[in-house]
Parts: structure tokens; C-alpha cells; sequence
């Protein structure tokens, strides 16, 4: 599951996360180790299965490089030229929808190989693999639970004036009042998700543990569960993310309105740095 949110990652980190050229690519070049050593964080592995592992995440990452770096790359010509023009209801709905695509892909393909890493786990394994689960989702309580209300506000507004001034230069007082003043907009799914988490590893335990299935329904079911994580989900908690996404475009459109050209120039050079990477990363053998 790490594995499957750290690939995640790299398909969203030109569009939310804010890294230097240098420090992307180191990332993405290491990528391989970085996801390996996520892996045996959650189960210790054999050495046959060590080389196994290794060997899918370079084939993943192969893949990824090949056939979905382009892409980003001409996405992101396009995105420069929506925010030059000027956002509006139907371009960031694009935006939204590209970012949707790469991640449906992504889970394509990640989850017939995450799938026969799991049906080579042992019993120990199994236990170890759910062990860690449990040891995890006590630390998201538990740290959600020490940070107030007022705190979680103030930290998200600090987020967002950082990776938005890092995007398009030094914010004026007005647009850092309306990045802070956002976050109160959003509804906290933190039970919602700690809910999905328990509904997604209990149903994941029922397949490795049935021993009654044979491969390939196990495989099969695999396949289904990571393939559509939002089957887990509460119609409450669907509910939720959906009005969250629409607060996320409301802030871009409104931030739109306040954006100056010496602003959007800053936003074109990020993008053409950005689209300049990944065309690199994608030649790169």
C-alpha cells in the first residue's frame, strides 16, 4: 500500500508538490532503492523475494519513465497555456481529470504486480504485514489527536502560502489572507479515512487469509481491491472528497482572479521547468 501512495506521488508531484529540478530527478533516479526499502518497512522479505521486488519496481519504473513521463510533460505545455489565458471552470476541470487519468493508470498497472508480491507472503508474513498496519493506523490517531483544530487550520494555511508562493513568487497581503482563510472551507475526512483504512486491510486480511480460494480468485480479488480502493469508502466519505475537490478548484479560480502578470510569468517558467524535466527523465536510459 506505501508503495502504491509513493508512486502516487510521483504522478502528482508537478502539480502539488513544490521540488527543485535537482532534487526531483535525484528523487526519481532513486526511485527504485527508495520503494524497496518501503516495502521491507512493512514486511521483511526473503531474498528471493528481495530480488523479485526489485526486479517489478524496475519494470514499473521502466514503464512509468517511457509511456507516462511524455505525457506529463505535454500536459503541462497545456496547463502553461490555460494559466496564461486565465483559469476558468472548464480548464481546471481538465487539469482535475488529467490528474485523475494518471492515477488510473497508474493503479493499473501497479496492482498485478503488488498482487504477486502478496501471494509470495508466508504466514509470518502475513501476520507481520498486518501487524504493521495496526502499529501505523495508531500513529495517524495518535498524532491527529495531539494537534487542535486551530493548529491543523494554521498549518494548512502555512502550506498552502508556501507551495503557492514557491509556484508564483512573493504573494501579496491579500492573496496570503485568502490562502490562509481556506483550509476552514475544507471538511476533515480523518475518521472517514481511518474508516476506509480499516474497511481496505480487513478486506485485504480475508483474501490472504482464505485459504479455501485458490490463486487465482485470490488474484483476481487482488487485483479488484487495489484497483478500486474507493469501493471502501463510505458514501459520507465519497461525499466529503468530492466537496473538498470542488473547495480546491473554487480556491484556484479565486486565486486566478488575483494573480498578476509578472505572477503568471513566474508560473510559466516553474511549468517549463518542470516539462523540461520530465521530457529528460523520459530520454534518459
Amino acid at each position: 500500500m506505501k508503495m502504491l501512495i509513493s508512486f502516487k506521488l510521483f504522478v502528482l508531484a508537478s502539480m502539488v508538490l513544490v521540488l527543485s529540478a535537482c532534487s526531483f530527478k535525484t528523487l526519481y533516479n532513486n526511485a527504485d532503492w527508495v520503494l524497496a526499502g518501503m516495502v521491507n518497512d512493512f514486511v521483511t522479505l526473503s531474498e528471493a523475494q528481495e530480488v523479485d521486488v526489485e526486479k517489478r519496481i524496475e519494470q514499473l519504473l521502466q514503464w512509468h519513465r517511457k509511456s507516462q513521463l511524455t505525457i506529463y510533460a505535454e500536459d503541462l505545455k497545456e496547463i502553461k497555456k490555460y494559466t496564461q489565458q486565465g483559469l476558468n471552470d472548464e480548464n481546471t476541470e481538465i487539469v482535475f481529470a488529467q490528474i485523475s487519468g494518471y492515477w488510473r493508470a497508474l493503479l493499473e498497472q501497479v496492482s498485478p504486480e503488488m498482487t504477486e508480491l502478496f501471494l509470495t507472503l508466508d504466514e509470518e508474513q502475513k501476520l507481520d504485514l498486518f501487524k504493521t498496519f495496526a502499529e501505523q493506523n495508531k500513529e495517524i490517531v495518535e498524532e491527529f489527536s495531539e494537534t487542535t483544530e486551530t493548529e491543523k487550520i494554521e498549518n494548512g494555511g502555512n502550506k498552502m502560502v508556501d507551495n503557492f508562493s514557491d509556484w508564483v513568487g512573493e504573494l501579496s497581503p491579500e492573496q496570503e489572507i485568502l490562502l490562509r482563510s481556506w483550509p476552514e472551507k475544507f471538511k476533515s475526512i480523518h475518521d472517514d479515512r481511518m474508516e476506509f483504512r480499516a474497511a481496505w486491510q480487513a478486506e485485504l486480511k480475508g483474501i490472504l487469509f482464505a485459504n479455501e480460494l485458490g490463486k487465482e480468485q485470490k488474484k483476481e480479488q487482488l487485483v479488484r481491491l487495489i484497483n478500486t480502493p474507493e469501493d471502501y469508502q463510505t458514501d459520507e466519505h465519497k461525499q466529503k472528497l468530492i466537496y473538498n475537490s470542488k473547495q480546491v478548484k473554487a480556491l484556484m479560480l479565486a486565486f486566478a482572479e488575483t494573480i498578476t502578470v509578472e505572477q503568471k510569468a513566474h508560473v510559466g517558467e516553474r511549468i517549463d521547468y518542470f516539462s523540461n524535466i520530465f521530457s529528460e527523465l523520459a530520454a534518459e536510459e
